[in-house]
């Protein structure tokens, strides 16, 4: 092998599918490939939604080995990015005491008033800069405590997924920086875990052991044969490693991860821990670097993937690119709703509910497909420009651009309405925006690359579309009618 010539793989593991993405670092370029793909979905297991792990890690030893095919040099390394809060409760003897829930599993609801009792919202903020919300991990081991509370006795360790995975090919039993942040239970920026949320929810300390770095060897050899890195763990925090910053530093730039979910936010160096902050429902949660992701989650393009469903099943067209064709085309309504109502984020006749809740702000609704699809993502880029001035206004930061990454980054209207609603520039890309920083965080780990080579990397190997800002006063206009009438 060449020094200047590394392999690694990423497994991007997500909610609905798992991929193995092989990358290769040569002459100070990346270039990836999907080397393979499997579908998962939680299940019903015992009454409540679970993860199928044994189909996943299937999925991710058959990826590292289809990958070892498809590049002419040795893999040096590979590494597992998942989705936050989700976690696998271990006994002993190595197996699981439970099977590994969802976050969309609805147990935490049913304890949330005793949650709230044993930890106000602002105390667990305070306490850890994350938003509070059912889905956190704390919120759900409450939960577990509360409907099983033998498992106190029983448990030897909680792993959170990506540090699961890993210990399920190589052994390693640890707790990456980035993906710990996620769970409501660490410190703000994730040094060491709350000993005070840990008490007064009654969960064990020594389930926990000692949260480390991320961008690290984790063990020298996996059941495959390769050595295992740490690359960051949560699937954001990738994604926000891999975002291309072209002379602009990470402090002048927000960054928008666009996909079902969508999350706005800016880089900063230490949490944001104010009242204002708590209230406009931001969170700090830790990127690769030790830094922090003030960000902020939105309901995003599954608007738009539930009324595809739904004509779907009706039998009309879903070409996409036709559908985002005659989207460009319609008559703009010059109103928009706000994706973040309670009524989107649940599947069932979208194009209906968007109809009937336009109706009840304006009295009117969307005359075509077209036009429905216009409204949709004229909305989001209004949401999108709503989360970037609050979090500048959190931060004092004055952004010069706006980054776009992971699948929506390819949605070209979309990412135009963005720049036109935030009056910003916005650089699209990269849409595999996990797994590039992924690899990028084994490369550094192995030794390949210093962190101050990577933005260079990602320059050359991505080359990010700009969007210019248009008519940004028909922007304002339709931003001030949707606050006028919330």
């Amino acid at each position: 092998m060449s020094p200047s010539q590394y392999a690694a793989v990423a497994l991007d593991l997500g909610s609905s599918n798992g991929r193995a993405i092989v990358g290769v670092l040569n002459g100070g370029t990346l270039k990836m490939q999907e080397a393979h793909r499997f579908p998962h979905k939680v299940d019903t297991v015992d009454g409540a939604l679970a993860w199928d792990i044994d189909r996943l890690l299937d999925g991710a030893i058959a990826g590292i080995t289809i990958a070892r095919t498809r590049v002419p040099i040795a893999i040096d390394s590979i590494g597992v990015d998942s989705w936050g809060v989700d976690y696998a409760l271990v006994k002993k003897d190595g197996q699981v005491a439970l099977p590994v829930r969802s976050y969309r599993d609805t147990r935490m609801a049913e304890h949330r008033e005793k949650f709230n009792e044993a930890l106000p919202a602002d105390r667990a903020f305070a306490l850890t800069g994350i938003q509070p919300a059912d889905i956190n991990t704390a919120n759900q081991l409450f939960a577990d405590l509360q409907q099983h509370p033998e498992l106190v006795d029983s448990i030897e360790r909680v792993q959170l997924l990506p540090d699961y995975f890993a210990s399920l090919l190589c052994g390693e039993q640890a707790h990456g920086r980035a993906i710990s942040s996620t769970t409501g239970l660490a410190t703000p920026g994730a040094a060491t875990w709350s000993d005070e949320v840990l008490d007064a929810l009654g969960i064990p300390r020594r389930w926990f052991s000692e949260i480390s770095r991320d961008s690290m060897v984790l063990c020298p050899e996996t059941i495959t044969g390769i050595p295992m890195v740490r690359p960051g763990g949560h699937d954001t925090a990738c994604a926000v490693h891999a975002i291309p910053h072209d002379g602009v530093s990470a402090e002048d730039s927000v960054f928008i991860s666009c996909g079902s979910w969508t999350l706005v936010g800016a880089c900063t160096d230490e949490p944001v821990l104010s009242d204002a902050c708590f209230t406009s429902g931001f969170t700090n949660e830790v990127r690769i670097d030790g830094g922090i992701r003030l960000l902020k989650n939105i309901t995003g393009l599954w608007i738009l993937q539930d009324c595809m469903r739904a004509w779907q099943q009706a039998g009309k067209n879903t070409d996409l690119p036709a559908l985002l064709v005659s989207a460009e085309s319609a008559p703009s309504m010059k109103v928009v709703f706000d994706p973040n109502d309670k009524v989107f984020t649940t599947p069932g006749d979208m194009p209906e509910k968007i109809h009937a809740r336009m109706r009840e702000l304006y009295g009117r609704e969307p005359e075509s497909t077209g036009q429905l699809i216009r409204l949709i993502l004229e909305s989001l880029a209004i949401a999108h420009a709503t989360a970037i001035s609050e979090v500048t206004e959190l931060t004092g930061a004055r952004p010069k651009v706006v980054n776009i990454v992971g699948g929506g980054s390819r949605n070209g209207l979309l990412c135009q309405m963005t720049a036109s609603a935030t009056g910003l520039p916005v650089l699209s890309g990269p849409a595999e925006a996990s797994a590039a920083g992924n690899l990028l965080s084994q490369f550094e780990a192995i030794g390949a690359i210093e962190p101050g080579e990577r933005d260079g990397i990602i320059q050359r190997s991505f080359t990010p579309l700009r969007f210019e800002p248009r008519d940004p006063t028909r922007w304002n206009d339709m931003r001030r009618r949707l606050a006028e009438v919330r």
